[in-house]
C-alpha cells in the first residue's frame, strides 16, 4: 500500500511539473523542470520493474517447474519403453 501511495506521489509530482513547464517563458527554467521530470519518471520506470520484476521471475520459474515436470514425465515414458526393449533384446542375445 505504501508503494502504491510512494508511486501515486511522485506520478501527481509528474503531473504538477508537467503543468508549471507548460506556463513557463523561461528556457533555464524549463530545462529545470524538464530534468526533473525526466528523473521521477525514470524512477517511476525502476519502481515499475521492481514490482513486477518479481512477478516476471515467478512466472519465469513456474515455466521452468513445469518444464522441468514435463521432461521428468517424458524422461519416465522413455524409461517404460525401454526396459521391454532390453528385455527383448536380453532374450534374443540369450537364444
Amino acid at each position: 500500500m505504501e508503494t502504491i501511495e510512494f508511486e501515486n506521489s511522485f506520478q501527481e509530482r509528474v503531473q504538477e511539473l508537467n503543468l508549471k513547464l507548460k506556463d513557463c517563458n523561461n528556457l533555464r527554467e524549463s530545462d529545470i523542470l524538464i530534468n526533473e521530470i525526466d528523473t521521477l519518471e525514470s524512477i517511476l520506470g525502476r519502481l515499475c520493474d521492481l514490482k513486477y520484476g518479481a512477478e516476471t521471475r515467478a512466472i519465469e520459474v513456474a515455466n521452468a517447474n513445469f518444464d522441468f515436470k514435463q521432461a521428468n514425465r517424458l524422461r519416465k515414458k522413455l524409461i517404460k519403453f525401454q526396459d521391454p526393449e532390453d528385455e527383448i533384446s536380453a532374450q534374443c542375445f540369450k537364444n
